[in-house]
Order: C-alpha cells, then structure tokens, then sequence
C-alpha cells in the first residue's frame, strides 16, 4: 500500500510538472515508465510519441518507442 501512495503522489508530481512545462521532456520520460511499469503499454507509447514530437533527437525515447514495436 505504501508503494502505492508514493506512485501515486509521483504521478502527481509529474503531471504538475508536464501541465507547468508542457515541453519537459524528462518528466514525460519517467511518466512513460511509470505508464509500463504499471502496465498501462498505450499510455507510456503515446507518452514516448509527445516526446519524441517535443525532441525528435531523443534517443532514449526512440529506442523504447521501438522495443514496443518490436518485443
């Protein structure tokens, strides 16, 4: 339960972070893995897509974007 309460105040945290910096590509990073760690594949893919869209250079990014294309 208590690892709960802190995914949950981590998902707040950026989320308030995205919507105050709608560009912040680190925040969608780790927004994305907290979408997969969670099981929630289309989100973190969407996610990875507003990054990449942000920063068409992020590496990081289109690498992940490919292993969920490719397993």
């Amino acid at each position: 339960r208590g690892a709960l309460l802190v995914i949950s105040h981590d998902l707040e945290l950026l989320d308030e972070a995205i919507f105050a910096a709608p560009n912040f590509a680190n925040a969608m990073w780790y927004r994305a893995l907290l979408y997969e760690s969670s099981g929630a594949k289309a989100a973190a893919v969407e996610m990875l897509k507003r990054i990449i869209s942000v920063d068409p250079s992020n590496r990081q990014a289109l690498l992940k974007l490919q292993q969920f294309k490719h397993p």
